[in-house]
């Protein structure tokens, strides 16, 4: 199995960003505002954009970390299910690994990447490549119906929409591949499943599949960093 060596000179997670996280969760545990609080810690440690990035969506307070966690399900527990799809998460950050940026499991146990990069939709060849390995993960699942939502305004979403629908059409059971104005919103009221990296969805649904991460261990072999790992004193350089 592939594994991201935290010891690797272009890991963003560094012996000196460790104490930046800690910081960072201290306050989030107390309730100051994430941005604020990213801001105030990044300034103080000379963050990197990339680094800027874990403390905003990889650095979670425990109670709402736990609540997230209780939610997450094994992908045995989805047969004869109906699973939505956050489709356009989905490919970004399965995208943003085939093009060398850094993926990580924050403390609340998803895989999140820290690209802060949509560009994938640009860029067909990895795109495709990215459609393939999700449709072939999803192909491999059983849910009693898999319903894959795509944000209608971002660039290329008919394109990849034919491309999933092509991907999906010799699968077992019943798939639909849908366009929305405001995926997100349609996504909150999803009846049960719901496979995203975005917190705000994650939050307001009743169970969730990390697909991305399926996906990557399952398609490629690859393990990924763990934060939560990272921020146990003296765990995360040799461990």
């Amino acid at each position: 199995m592939k594994r991201c060596d935290l010891r690797e000179d272009n890991s963003p997670l560094c012996p000196e960003f460790r104490q930046a996280c800690l910081d960072q969760l201290y306050l989030a545990e107390r309730g100051y505002p994430v941005k604020q609080t990213v801001k105030l810690v990044g300034n103080r440690f000379r963050l990197t954009a990339v680094q800027r990035s874990i403390l905003m969506r990889g650095v979670v307070a425990s109670g709402c970390a736990s609540r997230r966690m209780i939610k997450l399900l094994e992908p045995e527990e989805l047969t004869g299910c109906e699973l939505w799809v956050d489709t356009c998460n989905v490919i970004v950050a399965v995208g943003n690994y085939l093009c060398g940026r850094f993926l990580y499991l924050a403390t609340d146990g998803l895989l999140r990447d820290a690209a802060e990069s949509r560009g994938v939709f640009r860029n067909d060849r990895i795109r495709k490549q990215a459609g393939i390995l999700v449709c072939r993960s999803l192909s491999a699942l059983s849910p009693g119906k898999l319903i894959l939502y795509i944000d209608a305004p971002l660039t290329h979403s008919h394109d990849l929409a034919r491309e999933l629908r092509d991907g999906l059409s010799g699968k077992a059971g019943e798939s639909q591949v849908l366009l929305a104005d405001h995926t997100d919103e349609v996504l909150k009221q999803a009846p049960d499943i719901v496979a995203s990296g975005d917190s705000e969805i994650i939050d307001s649904v009743n169970r969730v599949f990390d697909l991305t991460r399926f996906t990557l261990q399952e398609q490629l072999g690859v393990e990924f960093p763990n934060l939560t790992e990272y921020l146990v004193p003296d765990g995360g350089e040799g461990s």
